[in-house]
């Protein structure tokens, strides 16, 4: 197999952003076999849908593309959902609920930082980590709406 990388975290990332916005399960239906040929083999991703945001749409596919060097680091990934968060809050941090001063301090106060400094995010040093990356045989795949990418290997 590969080594694993962070790219292989940034891909499962761009999954797992699509299932939280989709509210589903990415791939069901799928057998072992069928992920390893379609997903792998063959590029396909889960679809996202019209109604989300395009810096949404764009990020997942970015995160999951076939050629891994366009996959964005995590660095990247938390500054485009932190633009992401100032857009939906627009300038004045107002987001639909009634402003009081309390409230207003409060969102000031996450405002001044950035989200990589709440995470704590840490720069990954670029060594492989010990973990077997693949494809557990016994696994079951459910299926769901995909799109063909280009052919490529997680």
């Amino acid at each position: 197999g590969h080594p694993y990388t962070e790219n292989v975290d940034t891909y499962s990332f761009g999954v797992l952003f699509w299932q939280i916005c989709a509210l589903a399960t990415p791939y069901s239906g799928y057998t072992c076999k069928m992920h390893s040929d379609l997903v792998v083999g063959q590029g396909y991703r889960p679809k996202p849908d019209n109604s989300w945001p395009i810096p949404w749409t764009d990020l997942m596919r970015r995160c999951w593309s076939a050629t891994i060097q366009e996959r964005p680091d995590f660095g990247d990934i938390i500054e485009t959902l932190d633009e992401e968060i100032e857009d939906m809050l627009g300038e004045d941090g107002h987001d639909g609920f009634p402003m009081t001063p309390r409230r207003l301090q409060q969102i000031h106060a996450r405002k001044s930082q950035s989200i990589a400094s709440r995470l704590k995010v840490a720069p990954v040093d670029g060594k492989n980590l010990d973990v077997d990356t693949r494809i557990n045989p016994t696994a079951a795949y459910r299926g769901g709406d995909i799109e063909v990418g280009m052919s490529a290997k997680l």
